[in-house]
């Protein structure tokens, strides 16, 4: 597991970390490039999500798992790093969502993440236990429910919601202060790094719509795609 080299914001934090979180990003991007080739293969020939929907269904299952286990795991990083033992062993039992909106902003004394971005990690957090914790429904004689499970849970998750879950770790990270120290830093260097590049089909596109650019200033437009894509690699 990849080791942080942290210094600890003041006396009693911790001085270094463990790296799942750069492992949990990595594969968070992995899970999304995959879906946006899929998508930008089912967009250039003419097909519709449903001619795929298990396929892309499941991209949107992975996707939703990896995001919460990364939220989760930054929030338990950030609070094992500035946090006695004992209050982390009482903070770590809080849910997801409440450790970012209530107790990263106790712990170190910040401003809480937005409105918006608590409500989509409540969002994120529901749907991955939808998943996690899935259960059918049953019906009886005549169509009738039996047991009412939580697949209309999955309703929602759509490409579109899967792409907000993708950068919901990087974005509810900008709540962490810099007085957090070296694992503030850490974190928010690991999670911009590991950020999903569109697929190269997207670049074509962008290049197909500037046709009505200079041939140079198109050229410098594919010179500038090319080395960030390469960069990207």
């Amino acid at each position: 597991m990849t080791s942080q080299n942290t210094k600890p914001p003041g006396p009693g934090f911790g001085e270094g970390h463990t790296g799942q979180y750069i492992t949990l990003a990595e594969s968070l991007r992995q899970a999304a490039e995959a879906m946006e080739a899929d998508m930008a293969y089912l967009d250039k020939n003419g097909l519709t999500t449903s001619s795929a929907s298990l396929r892309i269904e499941g991209r949107c299952a992975t996707i939703t798992v990896l995001s919460a286990a990364l939220c989760e795991c930054v929030a338990n990083t950030v609070l094992a790093s500035c946090s006695p033992p004992a209050e982390f062993e009482k903070a770590q039992r809080e849910r997801m969502p409440r450790k970012w909106s209530h107790v990263i902003p106790a712990t170190l004394n910040c401003a809480p993440p937005s409105d918006e971005v608590t409500r989509e990690l409540w969002q994120l957090y529901e749907t991955r236990n939808s998943i996690v914790h899935s259960k059918a429904t049953v019906f009886s004689a005549g169509e009738k429910v039996h047991i009412q499970g939580n697949d209309p849970q999955w309703i929602h998750l759509t490409p579109n919601a899967a792409r907000k879950f993708v950068t919901l770790p990087l974005r509810v990270s900008t709540s962490i202060p810099s007085t957090a120290g070296l694992v503030y830093h850490s974190i928010s260097s690991s999670l911009r790094e590991r950020q999903p590049r569109l697929p190269r089909v997207h670049v074509d596109e962008v290049l197909a719509a500037l046709e009505l650019l200079p041939p140079a200033q198109r050229r410098t437009v594919r010179t500038a795609l090319d080395r960030l894509d390469a960069a990207a690699c």
